[in-house]
């Protein structure tokens, strides 16, 4: 399987045997990580430390430590990764709503980074499943896209539990149906992704209860949540750099994820 630095390392080979088809410049850049180009396209790469972490996992219907993995496009134009547990359920239990990190710029629902603790997690916490969603990525599609994305997770959610989805006949959708308990949906999300479950929790406290019956929101998991704030957190300003993160990292993010003409200092402003 290849990594996204090795795709994006055969990109620029080709582009480098057919100059004349290559007429973009770069116009921003994050630090082993992004390049942002004139005609809109964005290389994604990442540092050599990170490529273990970004291999893409494929679906796969035969169980592994007792869990499967499928993909599924939903019918509210986000698609998800759903992780079942194969032990046949005593009672119903509860179904958990992914989002995950990578400071809105990065990541992806198959990386290996994901995959890895999530399928553990499918079996240590003993839930109906984990609904893995598929965030739209900034600069492309700034915020609030990803949560647009999340709260039309909950819909289709809220779709399959009264039978009113299209996707209702996935085998895999049929199963978290038959082992969810869809009054106790829990949001979980790292990082960015933490920042995801409060944002998409608010939206969907707006909507009101009645939007999402027959599911509920019985609570969110903020893992290390990274809010953009008006001013720079103690963790910004005291953790050192690494191969991973820096403050540059973090501040090209920000400009990178929040709508066009916004920053830090509005923030402040817009409260």
């Amino acid at each position: 399987m290849a990594t996204l630095p090795q795709m994006a390392a055969t990109k620029e080979r080709q582009e480098a045997a057919n100059p004349t088809t290559t007429t973009r410049t770069l116009v921003e850049s994050v630090t082993n990580w992004i390049r942002v180009y004139s005609d809109g396209s964005v290389d994604r790469l990442g540092p050599p430390e990170a490529a273990a972490f970004m291999v893409l996992v494929p679906p796969y219907d035969d169980p592994r430590d007792g869990v499967t993995v499928h993909d599924v496009a939903t019918d509210h134009g986000v698609d998800v990764r759903l992780y079942l547990t194969t032990t046949a359920p005593a009672r119903r239990r509860p179904v958990l709503v992914h989002f995950h990190g990578g400071g809105f710029c990065l990541s992806h629902a198959a990386w290996s980074l994901c995959h890895r603790f999530y399928a553990r997690l499918t079996v240590d916490l003993d839930v109906a499943g984990i609904v893995s969603v598929v965030l739209p990525l900034a600069p492309e599609h700034r915020l609030p896209a990803a949560i647009d994305a999340g709260h039309a997770a909950l819909l289709w959610l809220r779709d399959v539990a009264s039978g009113g989805s299209d996707t209702i006949a996935h085998p895999a959708v049929e199963r978290l149906c038959g082992a969810a308990d869809f009054s106790r949906v829990f949001l979980i999300g790292d990082s960015a992704g933490g920042v995801l479950v409060h944002n998409v929790a608010a939206r969907a406290g707006e909507a009101g209860a009645e939007a999402l019956d027959p599911i509920r929101l019985a609570g969110g998991v903020q893992l290390h949540p990274g809010f953009i704030l008006p001013e720079k957190s103690p963790s910004e300003l005291e953790n050192p750099p690494t191969p991973f993160m820096t403050q540059e990292t973090v501040d090209k993010f920000v400009v990178l994820a929040l709508p066009v003409g916004t920053t830090r200092t509005r923030l402040r402003r817009r409260r």
